[in-house]
């Protein structure tokens, strides 16, 4: 099943994820999975109001959508700072002092 059928086209009528594990049948964690690997495809927007298929670029929800995404990923990246330095040390068999 292709999660971009159930997903609208603009930001009129969005779907909440909710609306679309009902109408998909999917249980709501492949829901999810299934939009992650929809956006590599298409503009999917949501901003807290449901999912969307981005048409129009002065959408005004297409620029926040941009940003809320642009900080999640440098947050995930600041909290992998000390994963990374704790594989580093632990390859070398040294020691990590937090």
């Amino acid at each position: 099943m292709d999660i971009i059928e159930y997903i609208p086209m603009g930001r009129n009528n969005p779907r909440t994820r909710e609306e679309l594990v009902a109408l998909t049948g999917m249980e709501d964690r492949a829901v999810r999975e299934a939009i992650s690997r929809a956006k590599r495809e298409y503009p999917i927007v949501n901003v807290g109001k449901g999912y969307y298929i981005a048409v129009d670029p002065d959408d005004p929800n297409l620029e926040e959508y941009i940003r809320k995404e642009t900080h999640r990923m440098r947050e995930i990246s600041k909290g992998l700072r000390w994963h990374k330095k704790l594989y580093r040390v632990n390859k070398k068999q040294e020691v990590l002092d937090l």
